[in-house]
């Protein structure tokens, strides 16, 4: 039966990627696609490091097949316990990778597509407070005579 399932129209047959691909091969055939992108060069090297450092160390042993709306979500918990951005360049990453997948008939479904948003964390309001605003306007301000010009 899962052959039967596996040999189906759709899925899994005639393309570069099927179900049983690793997830090393799918991010080796994005590199070679994203060479061909029009992109500059700072972004297709983020996306490079952006792979290498985060994405691919978590996703490297698992099939397409085995990568979850659930394994993706706790990886992404995972990254945003270390920061937003980090979480939010690897969102931005496996959505692209799952995209690439998806346009190669080798998923049914992105499986970034189900998981929670990321949430922004509130920031803190920055304001200077009154002696580092004098601090600024003495040093601003030419000296003469030991005090403020005040002409």
């Amino acid at each position: 039966m899962r052959q039967r399932l596996l040999e189906r129209p759709g899925f899994g047959t005639g393309g570069l990627l099927d179900l049983t691909s690793s997830f090393r091969d799918l991010a080796g055939l994005w590199l070679e696609d994203l060479e061909l992108q029009k992109l500059s060069d700072g972004t297709k090297e983020n996306y490079r490091d952006d792979l290498r450092l985060h994405v691919l160390p978590q996703f490297e042993h698992f099939t397409l097949g085995e990568i979850t709306t659930g394994r993706v979500e706790w990886f992404l918990r995972s990254e945003r316990a270390v920061s937003y951005s980090r979480a939010k360049h690897s969102r931005t990453m496996l959505n692209l990778l799952f995209g690439f997948a998806l346009r190669h008939d080798a998923i049914p479904r992105n499986p970034v597509q189900g998981t929670s948003p990321l949430r922004r964390p509130k920031g803190e309001p920055q304001a200077l407070t009154v002696a580092q605003i004098s601090a600024i306007r003495d040093a601003a301000t030419p000296r003469l005579g030991g005090g403020r010009d005040r002409t």
